[in-house]
């Protein structure tokens, strides 16, 4: 139950940074700056006063809770693996294991520096720091995929569902950088159409964590200290 508290926090951390974000931005509150899509880009709304110290403030908190689900889920991996009878492969499975908290908390790191960058100041430290998010979240979701496939604790139809939408945010975040940079007389639809690709793909990559209370519903955390010197 209290990982299902975690996920609901953190989604409703992001629907209220974009929910607020976008319509700071639409009611043209944000000061200043040049916007040739009707349609604006996450960046966008958090790139100028006061959308970038609001959007920016949430952004962080929902990081924070996103790097407690990741170690949560890592958790509930861990005893998957303790308890399977393939303990020939439990090896193989615990460094895929480690490997996806690593790109996970990597991927969080670059949503901090999403947040900390303004795009209009730094436009290659920003565009950096996003594709280390959206392509490092897409990864360590890959690897979720795969533990999940190999330990066989989930049914087939969760593990279509994440599988569906680990490759369209992963699609997503490619086609939106095309999109973006294309040039000619359709630049404007192009333009806007990258806009809403990418806030797609934003919204599947967090729709992949609201399948994971589901199966630890039963998982209960409780938390130990102990002092070793008086033990």
């Amino acid at each position: 139950m209290m990982f299902a508290y975690v996920i609901g926090a953190l989604i409703s951390l992001v629907v209220l940074m974009l929910v607020t974000t976008y319509s700071l931005f639409s009611a043209g509150v944000d000061e200043g700056g040049y916007y040739p899509s009707a349609v604006p880009f996450i960046s966008d709304t958090i790139d100028r006063e006061p959308g970038k110290s609001i959007g920016s403030f949430l952004l962080f908190l929902a990081i924070m809770t996103a790097m407690g689900a990741i170690t949560m889920r890592g958790v509930y991996y861990d005893m998957q693996i303790r308890k399977s009878d393939r303990q020939e492969n439990s090896g193989k499975l615990k460094r895929i294991l480690r490997a996806s908290i690593w790109v996970g908390a990597v991927s969080l790191f670059g949503g901090l520096g999403v947040g900390s960058f303004a795009e209009h100041l730094n436009m290659t430290v920003h565009t950096v720091f996003a594709g280390v998010f959206f392509l490092g979240i897409s990864v360590y979701q890959s690897l979720c995929i795969a533990l999940d496939y190999k330990l066989k604790v989930e049914g087939k139809k969760t593990i279509r569902c994440r599988l569906a939408l680990n490759c369209a945010s992963l699609i997503g975040v490619l086609l939106f950088q095309v999109l973006m940079v294309l040039r000619g007389p359709t630049f404007e639809i192009t333009y806007n159409a990258s806009a809403v690709v990418e806030l797609i793909s934003f919204a599947c990559l967090f729709a992949f964590f609201c399948t994971f209370p589901a199966s630890m519903k039963n998982i209960k955390f409780t938390f130990e200290v102990n002092d070793r010197e008086s033990a």
